[in-house]
């Protein structure tokens, strides 16, 4: 069982098919982290703005309507975290709130308003990324805060679409803590949150948010499926040739969700089919 933290009512089953030496290096089971669920009160935002705000992992949306607006962050890690807000228009960022070590306890609320437009916001630092080798796909830039640690929280979503020239939103380096960078993420797809379609994505690290480039790798080969063993959980064979460009590893993997309703609070319960990989290529 794959934990998925404290969703009560999600759960994921993972079957994984491979040699004992494949598995010597696959992830074990861990202990479900005990989170939190937080709130907030966001103030600054006209009608057309919106903040994204992440506290650790736990990301809430608040929308602008001339007034103060209130958010819950779920599913909050424990410990001390680095709360990021940035205030969007259009396609850009002008205002962004940090906040240091906030660590409140469980249903309680963060006691500073988040305030865009009051003395604690500064404007965040942006460049400008051009995307390469994007072959028309439609495109979304991600970027996110990491911390010495490790630890990956949201800063900025740009929206999808084709103009290679996207903007990446961060912190300022003069309030950037050592050891901490920035992550851009790159995704391509033939159609704005295409799931069945190929997806193409490039991850690069960086310290301060400069102008750069960003080369997604080549379109993906097609792939012949062929069937091993039939029955309930047949067995699937899938080849292609890798590109170099794609080194550090393929994988081939086919899943099914189902969902139904299982009780008169109208929660839901999902079904799982399992995960079958039966190739790779590094």
């Amino acid at each position: 069982m794959t934990p998925l933290g404290q969703l009560q009512e999600s759960y994921g089953t993972e079957v994984v098919y491979a040699t004992r030496q494949e598995l010597v290096n696959w992830h074990t089971c861990q202990p479900a982290t005990v989170f939190k669920s937080v709130d907030a009160t966001v103030r600054g935002l006209a009608d057309s703005q919106w903040g994204l705000l992440s506290l650790g992992g736990s990301l809430a949306f608040a929308y602008g309507n001339g007034a103060e607006v209130d958010v819950s962050f779920n599913y909050v890690s424990p410990g001390n975290l680095t709360l990021v807000g940035t205030r969007s228009s259009d396609d850009s960022a002008d205002r962004m709130l940090l906040l240091r070590n906030v660590n409140v306890p469980d249903g309680s609320a963060i006691p500073q308003v988040l305030d865009f437009a009051g003395a604690a916001a500064f404007l965040p630092a942006s460049a400008t990324i051009t995307s390469l080798n994007t072959h028309n796909d439609s495109l979304l830039l991600t970027s996110s805060l990491v911390s010495a640690a490790g630890a990956a929280q949201i800063v900025f979503v740009g929206s999808a679409g084709k103009d290679v020239a996207r903007m990446a939103v961060g912190v300022p380096s003069a309030r950037m803590l050592a050891g901490e960078l920035h992550m851009l993420e790159l995704e391509a797809a033939p159609s704005p949150g295409d799931a069945i379609g190929d997806t193409r994505s490039i991850e690069k690290f960086v310290g301060p948010i400069v102008t750069q480039s960003l080369s997604l790798g080549t379109l993906l080969p097609p792939v012949s499926v062929t069937q091993v063993t039939a029955g309930a959980y047949p067995t699937l064979r899938f080849r292609a040739t890798i590109p170099p460009q794609y080194r550090s590893g393929a994988g081939a993997y086919l899943s099914t969700a189902l969902s139904r309703a299982f009780s008169p609070l109208s929660r839901r319960k999902a079904t799982w089919s399992p995960l079958l990989l039966v190739g790779s290529w590094m």
